[in-house]
């Protein structure tokens, strides 16, 4: 008998075994860390991104303290803070970023439109007009002005 011939399944090692363990351990680790994956991407997927352009100082501040009850951001809610700035306020449907945290440092609203060839066009809220946050809710009040609202 040749000896090539003696080289069938009978013939697995010890080692052969610990081989076979070692890649099943890690075939359920990486499954493991695949779900952990799919669950973050599915969490961040399901937020609404909202964002406001330098608006770390005033306008995220304003949404955590004043509008933070009306918005559902209870004390569960993500925050990342530097200094007196909010540079995000999120919850599991909202999620509020600063995209100038995201530019080179002396980037303007301008040159970020214009980068992506969109005209400026500049809205104002009507702060003497919003004096309730039923207001939001009605979304025929949101297109008239103070002067044309009764």
């Amino acid at each position: 008998m040749d000896e090539d011939d003696n080289h069938g399944a009978s013939d697995s090692t010890p080692e052969d075994g610990t081989r076979t363990k070692k890649m099943q351990m890690a075939k359920t680790l990486m499954y493991r860390c695949l779900q952990t994956l799919q669950s973050q991407f599915q969490w961040y997927l399901s937020q609404l991104l909202v964002m406001g352009f330098n608006s770390t100082r005033y306008d995220l501040n304003l949404i955590k303290s004043k509008l933070a009850k009306h918005l559902n951001l209870s004390e569960k809610a993500f925050v990342v803070k530097r200094n007196n700035s909010y540079l995000c306020v999120a919850t599991d449907q909202l999620r509020f970023l600063d995209m100038s945290q995201f530019l080179v440092p002396g980037s303007s609203y301008s040159k970020f439109l214009k980068a992506f060839q969109v005209e400026e066009c500049k809205t104002y809220l009507p702060y003497e007009w919003l004096d309730s946050v039923d207001k939001l809710r009605n979304p025929f009040s949101l297109h008239m002005t103070p002067s044309t609202h009764p």
